[in-house]
C-alpha cells in the first residue's frame, strides 16, 4: 500500500473506514446490539453511557474498532483541551468491520463522547443551571476556535439550550474534502456528576436528518446520559 500522509479529521474519518475496510477479513456475524452500554472510568469516577438506537460503541480490544477509535482520540485530544471517552455509530457498520463486503458508512452516523478536564476542569462546583448559564456566552467562540471542529465545520451564530438545563449545544454545516458530502454536526455540552462533558453527533451524506431531528436526538441522548447518573 502506498504511504500516503494522512490527516485524521474528526469530521471526515471515513477515509480511515475506507483503508481498514479494504483489508479482507471475516465479517462480524453475531448482532453486537448489547454494546449500546458502556462503563467508562474517568478519573476517580465511573461514568455510564447508552448509545442512541441503532448506535453501539466501539470496541477498542477489537483491531478493526481500536484503530478506528485510535483515529477520533487523536483528532479529539490534539489541542489537549479534552480526553476522548467514547466513540459510537451504526451496529451493522460496526459488525461489518474488515470485511470483505463491509459498508463504509461507520463514520456517517457517528458520535463522540468527552470529557472537559483540561479546558474546564476535571469537575465543576456548579449545578447543571449554572453551568450551562457561565457555558452559554463562552461556547460559541470556544467551538469556532477549536482545531477540531473549526476546519470543516461551519457553526450557526446561535446556541440551543434544553427548557430542563439538560445541556447547552451548537449546530454546523460540513462539507469534507474527500466526502464531498453535506452533513450536519451537533456538539453539546452539560455535566455528568459534576464532570463537565461534550458530546458530538453527526450525520452525512444520504444518512443526514434534519436540523431539528438531530437536536431532538442530541437532547434525548443526553437526558438519557444524565439520568444513567443521578
Amino acid at each position: 500500500m502506498q504511504n500516503k500522509p494522512l490527516i485524521y479529521s474528526l469530521l471526515g474519518i471515513s477515509l480511515v473506514a475506507g483503508l481498514l475496510l479494504s483489508v479482507s477479513a471475516p465479517a462480524a456475524q453475531n448482532p453486537i446490539d448489547y454494546r449500546r452500554t458502556l462503563f467508562v472510568r474517568a478519573g476517580q469516577k465511573t461514568l455510564v453511557f447508552e448509545a442512541p438506537q441503532r448506535m453501539c460503541f466501539l470496541d477498542k480490544t477489537q483491531p478493526f474498532e481500536s484503530a478506528l477509535y485510535n483515529a477520533f482520540q487523536g483528532q479529539v485530544q490534539k489541542n489537549n483541551d479534552r480526553v476522548l471517552l467514547a466513540v459510537f455509530s451504526d451496529c451493522d457498520a460496526i459488525a461489518s468491520l474488515g470485511g470483505a463486503s463491509g459498508t463504509n458508512n461507520i463514520p456517517l452516523n457517528s458520535g463522540t463522547i468527552s470529557w472537559l478536564a483540561q479546558s474546564v476542569g476535571e469537575t465543576t462546583p456548579l449545578d447543571r443551571g449554572d453551568y450551562l448559564d457561565m457555558r452559554g456566552s463562552s461556547l460559541p467562540q470556544y467551538l469556532k476556535n477549536s482545531p477540531v471542529y473549526s476546519s470543516q465545520l461551519k457553526l450557526d451564530e446561535t446556541t440551543h439550550r434544553t427548557p430542563e438545563n439538560v445541556s447547552l449545544g451548537m449546530s454546523g454545516e460540513m462539507r469534507t474534502s474527500y466526502e464531498k458530502q453535506h452533513g450536519i454536526v451537533v456538539i453539546a455540552t452539560t455535566t455528568l456528576r459534576h464532570m463537565p462533558i461534550e458530546t458530538m453527533i453527526r450525520f452525512t451524506g444520504k444518512n443526514a436528518a434534519t436540523l431539528e431531528k438531530t437536536y431532538q436526538l442530541m437532547d434525548k441522548f443526553m437526558m438519557q446520559q444524565i439520568a444513567l447518573n443521578e
